[in-house]
């Protein structure tokens, strides 16, 4: 995982690419965290206070690395993962309407995408669906992207 978390690209990639990374890391993290804490995983400022976050097992592992609260005690799970993994599939299933949309419309007793556009009965309520469904897949993607990194 130092590569993923090393490089935002890569990351944001690798989210859209492979999302059952984020089970995948869950479920390791999950285990980790509720550990005790002479594994090295989980620690606190009452218990250890000048240990260095960046010598803990998750940091060693690069597991977790965008959660601030990954070393806390916790047996009832780790979360971070559903929001970034909803929006991931949330984006591809509004490309894939998108491009079923606009694509073989011909298959389909419409007008091709040209002729919507630049044909002498241009289709308004079609360019307006158009912009609207680029606006909302960008807004999905900007936020899916953010998420994923922050």
């Amino acid at each position: 995982y130092e590569e993923l978390y090393n490089n935002r690209g890569t990351e944001i990639f690798s989210a859209f690419v492979s999302p059952a990374r984020f089970f995948i890391e869950a479920m390791m993290v999950s285990e980790f965290k509720c550990l005790p804490q002479q594994s090295g995983f989980t620690s606190n400022a009452s218990n250890a206070q000048d240990f260095p976050a960046e010598l803990s097992s998750f940091a060693l592992l690069n597991l977790g690395s965008n959660d601030n609260e990954i070393t806390d005690v916790s047996c009832g799970g780790w979360w971070w993962f559903v929001l970034p993994s909803f929006l991931v599939g949330l984006t591809i299933r509004f490309v894939a309407f998108g491009t079923l949309h606009i694509s073989d419309r011909g298959q389909q007793a419409k007008l091709s995408v040209m002729s919507e556009f630049t044909g002498k009965d241009k289709n308004i309520s079609f360019m307006i669906s158009c912009a609207a469904m680029m606006a909302i897949i960008a807004v999905l993607f900007i936020a899916t992207c953010w998420v994923i990194v922050n």
